[in-house]
């Protein structure tokens, strides 16, 4: 017991030297020295002042209080506790591989009376001697007793760990450095580490499989992440590091690993710019036994400003251990102070209008860490939405709807819901009461008033009126109608047939910009009434109504009639000037429409109404109730003459100066009001506006959330039942809301009630929140903590995918047929993935057996993995190898035949091959036929052919695939003789350079006059020098006269051979021009004409060259059938083929006599027919086949009975 004197409990200097020494002060309910109230005061001031102050109290004990502080439960067995001794390692290793056998030694002093022993808080049965055996992992604590009291549990346990590495005794490191932690357990921790750094860790794992991976890091920074590796740089996996709030704030974190069995190294390396610490890692099967810490944060808050601090209450308590830390950090929000961030409650200052979360995390004894946020919102004074209904409207009928175009916003928050609604006028109906914009129709002749009211996501109101005129419709007969089709001036609109009432024409075919001018007659200036009668199927269809200056006097809005022949009008009120005026409908969209007629309605000129404005909506806070209201009208065809001042809604409030523009309004009570102006001209004309004013109240004191106590539960189990509450001191809970704050996973059935379900829950640590929300929109929260255990360990399942296969293509598919147990369970569910290999189709990826499709050639690899009931999962691989097909043949192409006429003698050959299953390897260029010609590059798919001469030619492309496969192509190119030039000579028959017998010259009677050549004899001869151009077929015209047939020359060249034998005819008196043909050579030569038989005094005027056709000094036959002897091997010969205009045809002197050719098709037809005399020898004979078709021919020959055939082609 202490005494206490009513100075010094209330000195601060007093309190504050011993508020940080820890006070166990007990004190007896009947003692007069101290009273228990004066006890109860000195605690109550400690306590305010942050003390470690604990208060025992015995009932019906005076002063002496000694005697039950000493005995159990208090003070004697604080003071025995100094018996309590931590255990230490004695034999065996602290660090076993999962898996594997433990056999380690703990022990205690010796000397004590009695020993007990616990593994993970479970009392080990018979365990009561100084040392223990430990065959399991955990964490192991010990207590000892003498004289009869035992000593508390040991404060720092033996922990039995699988695995468990110091991160300072790495191997090798790069980059990092070692200092001294305060963490638990003490001793070093590796920092200093930054993006690429690393350390490497010898690891001799007992067992291949996955394992768990323990690391105990911390970091005060967002964004920090690990990688683990392999030797070989393969990653284990990637760690993601939470914000700890500190360096030296550490907290394990888990992840699953896969290893193999035997001595390896492993890399822990840093893969961020974020910098973290790591004091240890280990490896373990499941949790480490330690249950992380359960820390509540506290319910959210809300306050108003000018307050601008709060109390953070927190608590936190482990369900295995102690609170060894605690920690207030900021996650977000603006400007604040945390008075005490390492205490259980702590003050925040300097708050500022906006929404915070603050997170406490606690560290219990064994270094496992938990947070929990709250919320803290600072909200200003609401500031009240401002709308506008936007501006008054009249309409004329038989028009009868609006279209009111609301707009609102909230400087402060958000606009939260519209609502139109009628305040004054005849029948209506508000087609959209709830949006900004709405449709009003069903409108009747008279005044409405329309009035917008929007709420804001604080629940203020504010409203502003819109004032609809309807004026009657016009008496019959008063508007002058004018039909559409009748305009003085139009651009881009066409008339069509009307079935609309009456018939006739409309106008349609409107396109955006187009137009139609009317004139018409206006009889005084004034407002008229625009009646249209319109038709559209279209949305959004508009056009312009203008004046002769380009003016808009009304836009119009199409409605949508349904069809461009359904019909409907449409009204608008236009101001015309008096007189013969031009009006301009123009397209406005590019929506289309159609019109009618149009109607104008109207009379004398009429008043235009005045415009009221009672200006911006205005929100005070009680205390203040008035208001100043400035008001204003302005006139366009008057002057204002009166302001009135009225009260639309509310309650209470006086106008102090209703028929001014400017008024104070007084008496406002909480609440919204809604005052008119309504101003009047020198006409008598009315107009109105409203003003909104919003009166708040005192500030709303905030509800109370209640989630619950928090829970716990253990694998199998992954659900919680949360019972939440709310209460609220000046109104009712109006909403509940449940979110999820924390952890992986699970499911809030309930989001909206007070009390909810969550499924689907996983191992780890949940926070849940329950907000909840008053009728005056005020929000609380409080958070629910609910830690899921893990279950027992699991065994994994056993997989097999079955054997490996093999096929060849073309078959593409394969079964694969997987089997799999598990040995305390059930198998859950399988699934085939590809690991490796090209592309292919699983059908069945969730069933044990599968199909595999569309595989092609080349090694694949599946893998089936499946899981157990428990979430364990292994997998299996199998391998089909798929062959490749039979190699299939490639393609070659040797490109289009072609046809080139000399000169020109070379072609470029494009070739080019395709394989279906590979690639092709080589090209190879060859001449399958034909005279001459060098490949230039054979070994290319594409080459140049040079030195071609006249004839066909055939060339072949052979292509090899990658596989040894060939294949060809032939491309065939003719080579057309060079075209004949023009080329002539005329030779005078007087002009011989010798003769032979006796001729006589004398005057022509001939055309053109000169001297002929007469008195020929037989054998006499005529010798002509004469130098040829071109060697070729030459057409020789001999101008000759005879009085009786049968005279016969010969020309002759020099060597003596026939060239031609010309036939005179009797010409009677006249002239007459007979032709041959002959082969002549190119150069100067003597040419004979000789006189093979005189008849009829025959005379000869001139004779004339003509060339026919260049030749390779071939002699050609003449037309008659008579030929010229060469040289040519063979019976019979035909040539070229294919053939596009002359075949020759070579007979050796096998043959003579008359022979008869004939050309037949295919099907025996006779196409042509030629008959000639051959003499002994070789001869040539040259057949046109221009006239032929294109195709496959014959030809036969027949002499002396003998008949042979060839076949040739006609190109």
């Amino acid at each position: 017991p202490m005494s206490w004197s009513q100075s010094s409990y209330t000195d601060p200097t007093f309190i504050n030297k011993i508020k940080y020494t820890p006070n166990w002060v007990f004190q007896g309910s009947d003692d007069t020295n101290p009273y228990p109230s004066t006890t109860y005061s000195v605690r109550d001031a400690m306590v305010a002042a942050g003390a470690n102050f604990k208060l025992t109290v015995y009932q019906g004990v005076g002063h002496g209080t000694w005697w039950n502080a000493w005995a159990e439960p208090d003070f004697w067995p604080f003071i025995n506790r100094a018996y309590s001794s931590n255990p230490w390692q004695v034999g065996g290793s602290k660090s076993y591989w999962p898996g594997t056998a433990i056999n380690a030694v703990i022990g205690l002093p010796a000397g004590f009376s009695a020993y007990e022993w616990r593994k993970d808080g479970v009392l080990i049965s018979g365990a009561s001697s100084n040392t223990i055996t430990a065959t399991a992992g955990g964490v192991y604590t010990a207590r000892v007793q003498r004289n009869g009291l035992w000593s508390d549990w040991s404060h720092v346990p033996v922990s039995i760990l699988p695995g468990h590495y110091e991160a300072e005794d790495y191997s090798a490191m790069f980059g990092v450095q070692t200092e001294n932690t305060s963490d638990v357990g003490g001793g070093k921790d590796v920092g200093w580490i930054e993006l690429g750094d690393y350390m490497d860790y010898n690891i001799n794992a007992g067992t291949s499989g996955t394992v768990t991976l323990n690391l105990r890091v911390a970091s005060p920074v967002n964004g920090a992440q690990l990688k683990v590796k392999k030797a070989d740089g393969t990653v284990l996996t990637t760690v993601n590091i939470p914000n700890t709030g500190g360096w030296q704030v550490f907290q394990t974190i888990s992840t699953p690993i896969n290893i193999t069995a035997g001595q390896q190294t492993l890399r822990i390396e840093s893969s961020s710019s974020a910098g973290w610490n790591i004091n240890w890692f280990e490896f373990s099967l499941g949790s480490s036994g330690n249950v992380a810490p359960i820390v509540n944060a506290g319910s959210s808050q809300t306050i108003t400003l000018p307050a601008n601090s709060v109390t953070l209450t927190g608590t936190a308590s482990d369900p295995d251990g102690s609170i060894a830390s605690y920690n207030w950090t900021q996650v977000t929000g603006g400007a604040a102070t945390i008075t005490s961030p390492s205490t259980a409650s702590t003050t925040v200052t300097g708050l500022v209008q906006g929404s915070y979360n603050f997170r406490l995390t606690v560290t219990d004894n064994l270094g496992a860490s938990s947070s929990s946020d709250v919320t803290v919102t600072v909200n200003g004074n609401n500031q009240s939405p401002t709308v506008n209904a936007g501006l008054d409207q009249t309409i004329t009928l038989p028009s009868n709807s609006v279209t009111l175009s609301g707009t609102a916003s909230d400087a402060d928050g958000t606009v939260a819901s519209y609502s139109w609604t009628k305040t004054s006028g005849g029948a209506a109906t508000i087609t959209s009461p709830s949006s900004p914009s709405t449709t009003v129709t069903g409108l009747a002749q008279g005044n409405y008033t329309f009035r917008l009211s929007v709420t804001d996501n604080q629940g203020a109101i504010s409203t502003d009126d819109v004032n609809v005129i309807v004026n009657a419709q016009p008496a019959p007969g008063s508007g002058t109608r004018i039909e559409a089709e009748n305009w003085t001036a139009m651009s881009g609109v066409l008339t069509e047939a009307c079935s609309d009432a009456g018939g006739t024409l409309d106008v349609g075919w409107i396109d955006n910009g187009d137009w139609m001018d009317y004139t018409i007659n206006v009889p005084a200036a004034g407002n008229y009434t625009l009646n249209l009668r319109i038709a559209s199927p279209n949305t959004g269809a508009q056009f312009l109504i203008k004046n002769s200056s380009g003016t808009v006097l009304s836009t119009l809005n199409v409605p949508t009639t349904g069809g461009w022949q359904v019909w409907q009008t449409i009204s608008t009120t236009i101001n015309l000037v008096a007189g013969t005026q031009t009006i301009r409908l123009q397209a406005n969209s590019v929506a289309g429409w159609n019109i009618n007629w149009m109607e104008l309605v109207g009379a004398t000129a009429t008043n235009q109404a005045p415009t009221a404005n009672s200006g911006a909506d205005q929100t005070i806070t009680q205390p203040a109730s008035s208001v100043t209201l400035n008001g204003s009208g302005t006139d366009p065809d008057g002057s204002i003459t009166t302001y009135a001042w009225t009260k639309v809604s509310g309650s209470g409030g006086t106008i102090t100066s209703p028929s001014s523009a400017s008024t104070t309004v007084t008496g406002l009570t909480a609440g919204p009001y809604t005052f008119r102006l309504t101003v009047t001209d020198n006409s008598g004309a009315t107009a109105s506006d409203d003003i909104n004013i919003t009166v708040n109240s005192a500030t709303n004191q905030l509800p109370t959330a209640n989630a619950g106590a928090d829970q716990i539960i253990t694998l199998p189990a992954n659900s919680v039942n949360l019972t939440g509450s709310g209460t609220d001191p000046d109104g009712s809970i109006s909403t509940y809301a449940w979110t999820k704050v924390s952890g992986t996973g699970g499911t809030i059935t309930s989001t909206s009630s007070p009390s909810t379900t969550v499924t689907g829950l996983t191992q780890g640590n949940y926070t849940f929140r329950l907000i909840v929300t008053d009728n005056s929109g005020a929000t609380a929260s409080d958070d629910v903590n609910v830690t899921v255990n893990a279950a027992p360990v699991n065994q994994p399942p056993i997989v097999n995918a079955g054997t490996d296969q093999t096929i060849t293509l073309p078959v593409s598919s394969a079964n694969l047929s997987g089997t799999a147990s598990d040995p305390d369970g059930s198998i859950a569910t399988y699934n085939w993935t590809k690991v490796s290999g090209g592309s292919a189709t699983i059908t069945s990826p969730s069933s044990a057996s599968t199909t595999i499709t569309g595989l092609t050639a080349g090694p694949y690899t599946f893998r089936l993995t499946v899981t157990d009931n428990s979430g364990a999962a292994a997998s299996d691989d199998v391998n089909i190898t798929v062959n490749s097909a039979p190699n299939q043949l490639p393609v070659a192409n040797a490109g289009a035949d072609q046809t080139i006429t000399l000169p020109t003698n070379s072609v470029t050959l494009n070739g080019s091959g395709t394989d279906a299953d590979g690639i092709i390897a080589s090209y190879a260029w060859s001449k399958v036929s034909g005279v001459g010609g060098t490949i230039t590059s054979p070994g290319s798919p594409s080459t140049t052919v040079t030195g071609l001469t006249a004839g066909s030619y055939s060339f072949r492309l052979t292509v090899t695939d990658n596989s040894g496969a060939t294949a060809f192509d032939d491309i065939n190119v003719v080579v057309n003789q060079q075209p004949t030039p023009p080329y002539s000579l005329r030779i005078e028959a007087e002009s011989y350079s010798s003769s032979t017998g006796v001729v006589t010259t004398s005057a022509t009677t001939d055309a053109g006059g000169g001297q002929q050549v007469g008195a020929l004899d037989n054998n006499d001869a005529l010798n002509y020098t004469v130098d040829v151009t071109y060697s070729g077929t030459y057409t020789i015209n001999f101008r000759v006269g005879a009085t009786k047939g049968g005279s016969r020359l010969q020309l002759v060249n020099q060597s003596g051979t026939l060239l031609a034998t010309i036939n005179v005819p009797n010409t009677g008196s006249a002239w007459q021009t007979v032709s041959v043909t002959a082969n002549l050579t190119a150069g100067s030569q003597t040419l004979k004409v000789l006189v093979n038989k005189s008849s009829g005094n025959p005379v000869f005027n001139w004779w004339e060259l003509k060339l026919s056709s260049l030749s390779t000094a071939r002699a050609a036959s003449n037309t008659r059938g008579e030929v010229m002897e060469t040289t040519v091997p063979g019976k019979l010969q035909v040539y070229p083929s294919p053939v596009r205009d002359q075949l020759v045809v070579d007979l050796n002197n096998t043959y003579s006599g008359n022979i008869n050719i004939q050309l037949l098709n295919l099907a025996g037809a006779v196409q042509n027919q030629y008959t000639f005399s051959k003499a002994a020898g070789n001869s040539r004979h040259v057949i046109s086949v221009s006239m032929l078709p294109k195709g496959e021919y014959i030809l036969m020959m027949q002499i002396n009975g003998t008949m042979e055939s060839r076949k040739f082609i006609k190109l």
